[in-house]
C-alpha cells in the first residue's frame, strides 16, 4: 500500500476506545502486534480487511476490493483494531489529516462507532463511513 505523509493541523477528539477483547474479525487477518492498523467496511469487523502499516493522507489512494464506491476506503470503514506494536493510531474523517479524529491504543479496536464505550464503541455514530486518512504515534 502507498505511504503518503502530509503534515496538516485539525481538531481532534483524542478519544480512545474501550481495551479489545478476542473477536471474530481478529480471524479475518487482523492479529495484535502484527504491526498494522487494520479497517472493515462493516460493524463487528465483518467484510473484506483492509490494512495499514505507514501513515496515509489520502484514502481514496487504498484500494479496496469489498465492493465500497470507487474501489478504494475513503469513507468506507465501520470498524477499526490497532494491531500496531510501537504506538497509537489516529484516524482522521478528512484526507491531509484534517477534520475530527479519534486515537486508538496498542491493541484497541471500535466494532461499532455508535455503540457506548463500555462495549468498544466510541459513542460517537458520525464516525460511520467517514474515515479518510490515518496517521500513526502523532495525530499529525
Amino acid at each position: 500500500m502507498t505511504a503518503a505523509v502530509s503534515l496538516a493541523c485539525g481538531l481532534g477528539v483524542d478519544a480512545h476506545a474501550a481495551a479489545s477483547t478476542p473477536h471474530a474479525a481478529q480471524d479475518g487477518g487482523c492479529y495484535l502486534y502484527s504491526g498494522v492498523a487494520c479497517f472493515w467496511p462493516y460493524k463487528s469487523g465483518d467484510g473484506v480487511v483492509g490494512k495499514v502499516a505507514d501513515n496515509n493522507s489520502d484514502f481514496t489512494k487504498l484500494y479496496n476490493s469489498s465492493g465500497c464506491a470507487n474501489h478504494n476506503w475513503n469513507d468506507c470503514i465501520d470498524s477499526i483494531q490497532n494491531g500496531g506494536t510501537q504506538c497509537v493510531v489516529y484516524f482522521w474523517t478528512d484526507a491531509g489529516y484534517r477534520g475530527r479524529y479519534h486515537s486508538l491504543d496498542i491493541g484497541d479496536a471500535v466494532w461499532d462507532f455508535g455503540a457506548p464505550k463500555s462495549d468498544g464503541g466510541y459513542n460517537d455514530p458520525s464516525f460511520d463511513k467517514s474515515i479518510s486518512s490515518n496517521h500513526w504515534c502523532t495525530p499529525n
